[in-house]
């Protein structure tokens, strides 16, 4: 009669040994896993570094777009305001770029450079008074509305020559003009840094727009 561990025990040992086995085999896939060499974790840190400032540009980019267009409206919508109270109230309308300096009366002193005042005249311009005598004249800082680095604004006429008292003036019929009798149009640029700049155009008729 043949010796041998029970029937149990043989089953026991066999599968016993078919685990060690297997585990041996995943132990073997597992050191055979592909993963990420260092180089490959090199080039996904680049890549994320190029993507983050191209995104970071972009951002920035944007931000002055927006802040110059806010610009753009405020102007406009002063400008046309301005030309509404003319009409309205039957006497002129300015406004007046804070670089004027002694270029206008009263002198402005010390220079206000990107800024603006709205001022208006019962006799035909002799003399001025703030828009809104209760608050004087408020002054308009782009730089602080909107802090886009080198905001400012220039005030041309059509031959790009600036205008030397830097001023567009409103009459009572809403007509847009000028002492120094400039050739229209008048022509506002709002500047940032990089040379980002939008227009608005003034015609003699009075009317203004964005470019």
């Amino acid at each position: 009669m043949a010796c041998g561990l029970p029937s149990a025990e043989r089953r026991a040992g066999q599968s016993h040994s078919g685990g060690s086995r297997m585990s041996g085999v995943a132990r073997q896939f597992q050191r055979g896993k592909p993963g990420f060499t260092l180089i490959e974790v090199t080039m996904v840190a680049v890549l994320v570094a190029i993507l983050t400032v191209i995104g970071v540009a972009q951002y920035r980019k944007t931000i002055v777009q927006r802040r110059l267009l806010g610009a753009v409206s405020q102007i406009l919508g002063d400008l046309r305001q301005m030309q509404s109270s003319a009409i309205a109230q039957g006497r002129m309308y300015r406004f007046l770029d804070g670089s004027a300096g002694t270029n206008v009366t009263p002198a402005i002193s010390p220079l206000k450079p990107n800024q603006y005042c709205i001022q208006s005249s019962t006799d035909q311009g002799a003399t001025w008074t703030p828009a809104n005598p209760n608050t004087g004249c408020a002054w308009v800082n782009l730089a602080a509305l909107f802090p886009n680095p080198g905001m400012g604004f220039s005030i041309k006429d059509s031959a790009g020559t600036p205008l030397t008292l830097y001023e567009i003036r409103f009459n009572a019929r809403g007509l847009a003009s000028n002492p120094n009798g400039p050739a229209f149009p008048i022509t506002l640029t709002i500047l940032t840094t990089g040379e980002t700049s939008r227009q608005i155009q003034v015609l003699s008729t009075g009317s203004t727009k964005a470019l």
